[in-house]
């Protein structure tokens, strides 16, 4: 009786029942949020890093820019990606432990990438662990691969597409600057920085911060408190 009587307080508050499940969702949602914290110390760099560097903006300003054009995106976009990445694990498969999992070796990479001062890609990361730890959970069949096809694919093109744009933009700003007679530091390059940042930050909110929300819409699907769609996609 003294042994049940233990276990009932410690399963009870306040005379109800404690639900587990819930609290271990809470504390996944909060381990998605540091998630979220390191992806920003990583990834909001990208962005703010060039009109620091020709101090179009100080530091302070620059991240405060971005973080507008982040949250921004998210309303005039919508959440086509987070929901690609919710149906990254089958629903069957996810649980507290494959989004924990996942989280915490996403999380280790980026403490581990920042301590070596190494550019990485957080949201790569987050779908390596992902489907690892699918894998582990449930096999082959616990992964739904034309989603990872898409980020697999945004791997290999991503660098290549960029490379070849920006080497032809850096023929036209070079074509701008001789026939204007500007010099590097002219205003008119510094008021574009701005533009360029601005649209680097909307379209990370638009992509990569759309991560940690597939990630939490994946955790409440498989813990029952959110339904997929007749359609199969994910209200996020």
């Amino acid at each position: 009786m003294g042994l049940d009587g233990a276990v009932r307080r410690r399963s009870t508050s306040w005379g109800r029942p404690v639900d587990l499940t819930l609290v271990a969702v809470v504390g996944v949602i909060a381990l998605a949020l540091l998630f979220d914290f390191t992806n920003g110390f990583h990834d909001a760099a990208n962005s703010v890093s060039t009109v620091v560097a020709t101090r179009v903006l100080p530091a302070k300003w620059a991240v405060w820019f971005s973080a507008f054009f982040n949250f921004a995106a998210v309303f005039i976009i919508g959440t086509a990606v987070a929901n690609t990445v919710a149906k990254t694990v089958k629903p069957g498969v996810t649980g507290v432990a494959v989004i924990f999992a996942a989280l915490f070796a996403a999380i280790v990479w980026n403490y581990a990438t920042w301590w070596v001062g190494m550019p990485s890609s957080s949201s790569h990361a987050l779908i390596g662990g992902l489907v690892g730890a699918g894998l582990a959970a449930g096999g082959i069949d616990a992964i739904s691969w034309p989603s990872v096809q898409k980020t697999v694919i945004a791997i290999v093109a991503s660098p290549l597409i960029a490379f070849g744009i920006a080497f032809l933009a850096m023929f036209l700003v070079a074509g701008l600057r001789n026939l204007f007679k500007l010099d590097d530091n002219a205003k008119q390059f510094k008021w574009l920085q701005l533009v360029s940042a601005g649209a680097v930050s909307f379209g990370h909110g638009a992509n990569d911060a759309q991560k940690t929300m597939g990630v939490i819409a994946a955790l409440l699907v498989g813990t029952g408190h959110l339904a997929v769609g007749a359609d199969g996609n994910i209200g996020v």
